[in-house]
């Protein structure tokens, strides 16, 4: 826990509402629920299950990075903006050489995956238009038609069509 002297069920439900920024991407509700539950050197109090210091704080961001990310996919982003997004965090995570690089890593985190949801979050749309931004998302060079969609889709391309344009 990076939570000093709470129990295993508070640190739990203080991470479940911290995801819940995330999840509904509101980065400014996320950074202030930081600085609310975080003291000044509760980095110090991360549950020592190495004897490297370092290497705890590094295999906690490991888990926050899993649960953001989880929280953003939860929150509509697409997966392939996820994983850019996870791995980069990855990459820094593993080059961690203070506290100090830690305690600003989880807070970049954070605002990153709650950014990622506010911004590339599709759970507003339908189905069928969810499943074509995946598709376009997912692959810039596919034949990105209309017929295409309605095929893959098996919808008729003048609804499919309609049903683009009203919700985008």
């Amino acid at each position: 826990s990076i939570i000093p002297n709470l129990s295993i069920d508070e640190v739990y439900r203080i991470e479940n509402q911290l995801l819940d920024c995330i999840r509904t991407g509101n980065p400014q509700k996320a950074e202030q629920f930081i600085q609310e539950n975080e003291t000044g050197n509760s980095f110090a109090n991360i549950e020592q299950r190495t004897p490297d210091p370092i290497r705890n704080l590094k295999n906690h961001c490991i888990i926050l990075n899993t649960l953001c990310r989880k929280s953003a996919e939860r929150g509509g982003v697409p997966p392939v903006y996820i994983h850019q997004v996870s791995s980069d965090f990855a990459l820094q995570i593993e080059r961690i050489t203070s506290m100090g690089e830690g305690v600003e890593l989880t807070r970049h985190m954070v605002r990153k995956y709650s950014l990622l949801v506010k911004n590339r979050s599709i759970n507003e749309y339908s189905l069928p238009v969810q499943r074509i931004i995946t598709l376009i998302d997912t692959d810039l060079t596919a034949n990105l038609s209309l017929n295409r969609f309605a095929t893959e889709l098996n919808q008729n391309a003048c609804y499919l069509s309609s049903l683009f344009k009203k919700e985008t």
